[in-house]
């Protein structure tokens, strides 16, 4: 390990000379590199000299101690300063400490105190150096793993949505950069089958997967913005952030090298377009479903989500997203967001309306069924819900906003309603919770999970709806009702502060007069000082 350097500042010589020759720096690991008498000096040569430790005077011509030190650490945050000070100069080396300075010590120079303060020093720059060392060994697994962090979070965004700006972020730290330009995306996803009988399935299936992976990065390599990842069940993922290249021709080109290159069956899923990195999992979910029928497609074949003829009944994967989404909202009372993913299934609907994927009537009659179902089994009247229930006609794009206001108009109707139920039924828990706790506030075990218990909700639920009726937390409503009746049972009777301890659930005497002190502002005794005198005082006025 190499020698902690030491740099010596000090006015005066026998000082410098005293510290120099006292200590013994070969036990300690140091060696003094320099020494200068004032602190010009000292700063015209510290990047040169790049010292570890400093022990500097407080009081020098020119520049004090306290300057020199704070613009040392300026230009190394890292270096340990020790402060030499008299007795007279004591409260101002005070200051030294706010600045980072790790030591003081007094003169005359005392050679234990000086050893003392140089181990100090030391140990800190072990510690320092161990951190970094940890840092740079983190450091580099990071570098080594950084592949295989990348691809996990391209399989996370996969499964569920991410936030734009997290997406870009990570993208950069990853090493991969997204589109400044666009958020547009497109997944495609590739399922290769081995032709091969001779050799193990598994390891047959890596290699193939390895072989088509390594075409894959090829291929793409001159294009920016596409990224490659393998799925949770091991099938080729691409996502292009790309407009520029032709997704579509590409995937097909692809695919012919693949087949030349490769033994193999493929199969390759391709998504829509989407607007925005949040909606990866959607294309990439519309591939899978593309990607289901390989079985009507048949080996080698490229099925397009976007050319499915949908004769099913069900909402596209899109919808059904943002659908599942404006339920929470709905059945949590959210009437503002539910009815914003309306508007967005409204927008989603227009922008699409020439595809067969998005067929309204299918979007309305699952919507408006769901409304009636919800509303019935809460008691609502459908008629509150659904004025009417239409059956739509088609080609009429007036037509499809007339059934998006139905549709919008049950949803914030119903969201309004279920808003409603809720509130009376929290204001029955909170008036519940309350009379419990007045009923129930000699018990010392009166906290929150008892309460909820009571009321067969969780503590959780609770808080947070004390929180928002009541503008306190369960502490401290709980402390308001036993304060209150502190005061009334000392205003009123005169039973002892223990009395009222085992009255209010504080049965700790030192506590009680502890709260009770910080409740009031004054101690027990005090207080009903305080409200006897009142008393005197209004009997002597009347």
């Amino acid at each position: 390990m190499n020698k902690i350097k030491v740099v010596i500042v000090d006015d005066e010589i026998l000082i410098r000379k005293l510290i120099r020759m006292k200590i013994n720096w070969e036990a300690l690991g140091m060696n003094v590199i320099a020494e200068f008498s004032n602190a010009q000096a000292a700063l015209a040569e510290f990047d040169e000299i790049a010292p570890d430790i400093i022990i500097t005077d407080i009081c020098m011509p020119g520049e004090d101690g306290i300057y020199f030190a704070d613009q040392c650490m300026k230009r190394n945050p890292d270096v340990r300063i020790i402060i030499l000070t008299g007795y007279d100069e004591f409260e101002y080396a005070l200051q030294s400490i706010k600045i980072g300075v790790i030591d003081y010590v007094l003169k005359p120079v005392n050679e234990k105190n000086i050893s003392n303060a140089l181990l100090k020093a030391k140990n800190l720059i072990t510690e320092e150096n161990i951190r970094k060392a940890e840092k740079e060994d983190l450091q580099k697994q990071v570098s080594e793993n950084l592949p295989l962090f990348r691809e996990n979070y391209l399989v996370q965004v996969l499964y569920e949505s991410c936030d734009p700006k997290i997406f870009a972020r990570k993208m950069k730290y990853y090493g991969l950069n997204v589109n400044p330009d666009s958020e547009s995306v497109q997944v495609s996803v590739i399922q290769a089958e081995t032709k091969c009988s001779k050799c193990d399935y598994e390891d047959n299936e890596v290699i193939i997967y390895l072989k088509i992976r390594r075409i894959i990065e090829e291929f793409f390599s001159g294009d920016q913005y596409f990224y490659i990842c393998r799925d949770n069940l091991g099938r080729i993922v691409i996502v292009c952030n790309n407009a520029v290249v032709p997704f579509q021709d590409s995937i097909e080109l692809l695919m012919e090298i693949i087949l030349q290159q490769v033994e193999c069956s493929l199969s390759i899923g391709v998504g829509t377009k989407k607007d925005g990195f949040h909606k990866i999992m959607y294309s990439y979910k519309e591939a899978i479903e593309a990607l289901s029928y390989k079985i009507v497609e048949g080996d080698n074949s490229i099925i397009y989500y976007e050319y499915l003829d949908y004769t099913r009944e069900h909402l596209s994967i899109e919808m059904e997203g943002i659908w599942e989404k404006t339920k929470i909202f709905i059945l949590s009372g959210l009437k503002e967001k539910a009815c914003e993913s309306i508007l967005e299934m409204k927008s989603l609907y227009l922008e699409n309306s020439n595809k067969k994927a998005l067929k309204l009537h299918y979007l309305y009659l699952e919507i408006l069924e769901w409304c009636i179902e919800e509303a019935a089994d809460r008691g609502i009247g459908t008629d509150q819900i659904c004025g009417r229930r239409g059956v739509l006609a088609t080609g009429s794009m007036e037509k499809s906003r007339n059934y998006f206001d139905d549709i919008y108009e049950a949803v914030k109707k119903l969201s309004f309603e279920i808003s409603k139920m809720a509130e009376l039924k929290n204001d029955t828990i909170i008036k519940e919770a309350v009379r419990y706790m007045y009923d129930n506030i000699s018990h010392p075990e009166l906290n929150m999970g008892s309460v909820a218990k009571h009321l067969f909700i969780s503590p959780g639920h609770l808080g947070r709806l004390m929180k928002k009726n009541l503008g306190k937390t369960y502490c401290e409503y709980l402390s308001n009702l036993r304060f209150e009746k502190a005061q009334r049972l000392l205003r009123e009777t005169d039973m002892k502060a223990y009395e009222i301890g085992e009255e209010i659930g504080i049965i700790d005497p030192h506590y009680l007069s502890i709260w009770f002190k910080k409740m009031s502002g004054l101690s027990l005794n005090e207080f009903r000082k305080q409200r006897q005198d009142e008393k005197v005082n209004d009997r002597v006025s009347d």
